[in-house]
């Protein structure tokens, strides 16, 4: 499945629970809090795997945040 797919796949489902444009929201605030929130998650892990004690703050998510962000790949066209 590619990313279009599933997304009209999850549109398609939150509109026969939410309504016509309900399900729309309700997708963007699931993917604007799954990308906020995924920072915090590679810094819990990266804590509980290798014992880093790694402090949650604002700093901390933030780089967590770009990190990955610099080894993106570029786009072609």
């Amino acid at each position: 499945m590619t990313n279009n797919e599933i997304t009209e796949y999850l549109t398609r489902l939150l509109s026969l629970c939410f309504g016509d444009k309900s399900g729309r929201i309700v997708l963007i605030f699931i993917a604007l809090g799954a990308y906020a929130f995924a920072p915090a998650v590679l810094i819990w892990a990266i804590n509980t795997l290798f014992a880093t004690a790694i402090p949650f703050n604002f700093w901390t998510w933030l780089a967590a945040f770009l990190l990955p962000q610099f080894f993106r790949r570029p786009c072609n066209g």
